[in-house]
């Protein structure tokens, strides 16, 4: 079955086939179906445009960024001090998922080592300077060793 549509973009009316598996209505003729040949008919006019928003509205954030670290001076260090945690907190996922996969991999990832049950199995690591650091427990076993600390 085919129907008839106008273009969004340029206006002009154009059919399409409308059968089964097709879909629906279409809001586009076939030159200007895909977001890239819209793009490309206006490139000269996209270009321009954008070029200009970028010199306005660089000078904007350029500006407002000046006059906030001038308020906030201390807000570069509490950010590169987020950034070193992150780091950190990195490091840590990573010999985790280490550790972990050398648990299966050993088969040590099955049974607490402390009340023997192997329902909900997880890896309590000693320390995280290095890999291997770990006791295989349970969820309870490992609350219960986190509770001591506390």
């Amino acid at each position: 079955m085919w129907k008839r549509g106008k273009c969004l973009y340029c206006g002009l009316w154009f059919k399409y086939e409308c059968g089964f598996g097709k879909g629906g209505t279409r809001k586009y003729c076939e030159e200007h179906r895909t977001s890239k040949s819209r793009y490309r008919v206006n490139r000269e006019q996209h270009n321009k445009y954008y070029a200009e928003y970028r010199k306005t509205h660089k000078v904007y954030y350029t500006e407002a960024l000046k006059e906030f670290l001038e308020r906030n001076p201390s807000y570069l260090k509490q950010k590169n001090e987020e950034r070193r945690m992150n780091k950190k907190e990195r490091e840590k996922d990573y010999i985790r998922n280490i550790d972990r996969i050398h648990a299966i991999k050993k088969g040590e990832y099955d049974i607490c080592s402390e009340c023997g049950s192997n329902k909900d199995i997880e890896l309590h690591h000693l320390n995280y300077d290095a890999t291997g650091n770990y006791i295989v427990l349970c969820r309870t076993c490992h609350r219960k060793i986190h509770r001591k600390y506390k």
